[in-house]
């Protein structure tokens, strides 16, 4: 349990990282929206002590001024970076949001077929956005309706709803296709590995095995650095908005 666990944090880690890079343009951008009534390295300082104040969460951000003396205006710089500071914080956004509406849907346990058995990964939470056979992507929300989510227990069972539905009847056994389309789901929603109490070999069709010892090497060396890299870039970000 504990190395699936582990494994599914990196999954996690991975995919945050890849969506707050695409994101920050905009997240920056929203924050120099909110800066514009700076005028003064004054306003600046006053803004940097509200925010530590009312700020329930330390968001990486350097705020620096480049004022010329004598100048009536001058240049505000903001930088960030995506990182264990921006992942701790996602972490608690989703705990905090997400919980409330997990107790709101109506959650089933569903079989496979018979002679079928669930499989689960190192990603194992699969929220299908389904629209027709074939037709579907693994991108849905916790709250969006008839969005589905799947989460395997154990060979036998899984949890599973579709959200804005009433709920199937709890132990139902599924068709042998709708289990083998779930299954799908299940493989395709893995980062880097798939788990499965018994040899399997149609799950190997389902998604296909990379061997990259590069890529897998960068990334175990992104993992070993991972705690002494964010603590020298949390120090640089948070020393500049630190208030006296």
């Amino acid at each position: 349990m504990l190395l699936v666990f582990n494994r599914t944090l990196v999954a996690r880690l991975f995919e945050h990282l890849q969506r707050t890079k695409q994101n920050l343009p905009e997240i920056l951008q929203n924050i120099s929206n909110k800066l514009e009534k700076i005028k003064t390295k004054n306003d600046f300082d006053k803004l940097k002590t509200k925010e530590h104040i009312t700020r329930k969460e330390r968001f990486p951000l350097k705020l620096t001024t480049e004022i010329e003396e004598g100048a009536e205006n001058g240049l505000l710089k903001i930088e960030t970076y995506t990182g264990r500071s921006t992942w701790i914080i996602s972490i608690k956004h989703v705990l905090e949001s997400t919980r409330k509406i997990l107790h709101s849907h109506k959650w089933s346990i569903i079989k496979p077929a018979k002679g079928y058995y669930w499989p689960t990964s190192d990603n194992p939470v699969v929220k299908v956005n389904y629209y027709s056979p074939g037709n579907y992507d693994l991108k849905g929300g916790w709250g969006l309706k008839k969005g589905n989510i799947i989460f395997p227990l154990s060979p036998e069972h899984a949890m599973f709803v579709q959200i804005g539905d009433r709920p199937i009847l709890r132990g139902t056994r599924l068709s042998v296709s709708l289990t083998k389309e779930i299954i799908k789901f299940i493989v395709e929603n893995s980062h880097r590995k798939i788990f499965s109490h018994k040899d399997d070999i149609s799950l190997t069709f389902l998604k296909a095995r990379t061997i990259d010892s590069k890529k897998l090497e960068r990334e175990n060396n992104e993992i070993k650095l991972w705690h002494e890299s964010n603590s020298k870039l949390e120090r640089e970000y948070f020393a500049s908005n630190r208030v006296p």
